[in-house]
């Protein structure tokens, strides 16, 4: 094996280490097994979900799509980006 460096930044770190932690493995093996298996995912492995995101694509038409649209208030959120354009 070769030895590498590899730059993460701290919500990565911190997210490897919850993995690590989880599955009772060294952040370094978890990091290897990720690799493994993003290197031998084969297009079959994705061939369902890309398969139902282009049968979902234009599922919602404009019609439909007003339907489903809702007024949003002001909220706590809305008040706050005000607050802030104000600025």
């Amino acid at each position: 094996m070769e030895r590498i460096g590899v730059d993460l930044n701290n919500a990565q770190i911190a997210v490897l280490d919850a993995m690590a932690r989880r599955q009772g493995l060294s952040g370094t093996e978890v990091l290897r097994r990720l690799i493994h298996q993003t290197i031998n995912e084969s297009p079959a492995d994705t061939r369902a979900d890309r398969a139902a995101i282009e049968e979902s694509f234009g599922a919602i038409n404009n019609d439909l799509a007003d339907d489903l649209t809702t007024e949003r208030g002001l909220d706590e959120r809305a008040a706050h980006l005000n607050r802030i354009r104000a600025l």
